[in-house]
Order: C-alpha cells, then sequence, then structure tokens
C-alpha cells in the first residue's frame, strides 16, 4: 500500500512540475511594435517538460518572423531541467490593435483551457 501511495504522489508531483513555468520571465500583458519594425516578446519557458508555447491566435497587425529558445544563464555546464525563455519575433506589418493568443503546453496531448492574450499595438 505505502508503494502504491508514494508512486501516485510522485506521478502527482512530476505532472505539477511538467506544467510549471518559470516565474523568472513574466509573460507580458501588452506589447508595442512599430510598423516596420522587429520587437521581441519573451516569454518564460522549461522544453524539459515536453511543454512549448504553441501560438492560438496572431494578430493581423503583426508576422511573426521567428521563434527561438534562450537557455537560462543559471544554467551551468552539467545540469539539466533548466528553463529560460521563448522569445517571438513579431514584425509590425499594419497599425492597429490585435490580440495575440498563447498556450503553453505539450504539443501531443490535450491543449489545456487556459489561455494568455497579449494585447499587441502597432503604432
Amino acid at each position: 500500500m505505502k508503494k502504491s501511495t508514494l508512486l501516485v504522489a510522485s506521478i502527482i508531483l512530476s505532472s505539477i512540475t511538467a506544467f510549471s513555468i518559470s516565474a523568472k520571465t513574466e509573460i507580458p500583458k501588452e506589447e508595442m511594435i512599430k510598423l516596420n519594425a522587429i520587437a521581441e516578446v519573451e516569454l518564460p519557458a522549461n522544453p524539459t517538460t515536453g511543454n512549448l508555447w504553441i501560438v492560438r491566435q496572431l494578430p493581423t497587425e503583426v508576422a511573426l518572423v521567428a521563434m527561438d529558445y534562450e537557455q537560462s544563464p543559471d544554467c551551468k555546464k552539467g545540469m539539466v531541467g533548466c528553463g529560460g525563455k521563448s522569445v517571438l519575433h513579431l514584425k509590425g506589418v499594419s497599425k492597429g490593435t490585435g490580440e495575440l493568443v498563447l498556450q503553453y503546453a505539450r504539443p501531443t496531448g490535450e491543449l489545456p483551457a487556459e489561455k494568455h492574450v497579449i494585447k499587441v499595438m502597432v503604432e
């Protein structure tokens, strides 16, 4: 009985950490971009969990030109499971305001209900 309880507890704890996002980089609420300029939107990430940022809705005012991952400088050689940040490179293509809708999830599983919305303004 104790072994099964320990197994269940470890599964629950590992699933909680698998869906957690690093608290060092906050998810922005708004992003201002100049017309024809490229802005970087930084999002906390830890790909060792199997999760990644999924763009669900891209406003017509911007184009996604690249998406990179940068490991935390706190992650020293030999360390595993370190987090970092995903960086979306957005180009302002037309003036206006829209919503960038993102989800942090495992792409192979069912997407969670939680979505992150960033107001994007191009001027």
